[in-house]
């Protein structure tokens, strides 16, 4: 998770250089998940808004921390009201973009049906939620919430990607060859 929302501010950063105040508000306002299109969104918003009002001037604590915290890495740095991504900052962001990412997997048809069941730690959310996410765009369903099952043959590199995020001792896979109550399905 925190990996994700630092991700994330680095990226909004990046791409428009932006006043803090600005990109505090903006991602108070749209809160935790909202998509950059969001953002963008609101901070259009908030640029229209800066002609009839005065924006709020308390950044929140929480913000201001991951702000202080990123220009004391030397991911960001500040020149007059706005913050831009420094060399190491963009090597962060293409790191962490690398890593949580949605990748679109191309999957294969099978003929026999393919159960996926994991465990994934809590302390390791973002990876949770990456895997649901990209077995759900493989074309399996969720039968619990931690159990899916399709006629999909799983691609090379969705099994790579496991391994690279170090999940492979938490999922298990299994290809069935006799439908058994399955023929419903």
């Amino acid at each position: 998770m925190r990996g994700d929302i630092i991700r994330k501010t680095l990226s909004s950063i990046g791409r428009i250089g932006i006043s803090i105040g600005d990109l505090v508000a903006i991602i108070l306002s749209e809160g935790y998940g909202a998509s950059y299109s969001q953002l963008q969104k609101a901070a259009d918003k908030r640029e229209a808004a800066r002609n009839t009002s005065k924006l709020a001037a308390n950044l929140g604590r929480k913000y201001s921390a991951l702000i202080y915290k990123l220009k004391k890495d030397g991911l960001i740095m500040k020149k007059s009201d706005k913050v831009y991504l420094t060399g190491k900052g963009e090597v962060k962001l293409g790191g962490l973009n690398k890593k949580y990412l949605k990748k679109k997997f191309k999957p294969e048809p099978a003929n026999n049906f393919t159960i996926v069941v994991y465990d994934v730690p809590k302390k390791k959310g973002n990876k949770r939620r990456w895997l649901r996410e990209s077995l759900t765009n493989l074309g399996l369903k969720m039968i619990q919430r931690s159990v899916f099952l399709g006629k999909v043959k799983l691609p090379e590199d969705f099994l790579n990607d496991i391994k690279d995020l170090d999940l492979f001792d938490c999922v298990e896979i299994f290809e069935i060859t006799k439908s058994g109550t399955l023929r419903e399905l």
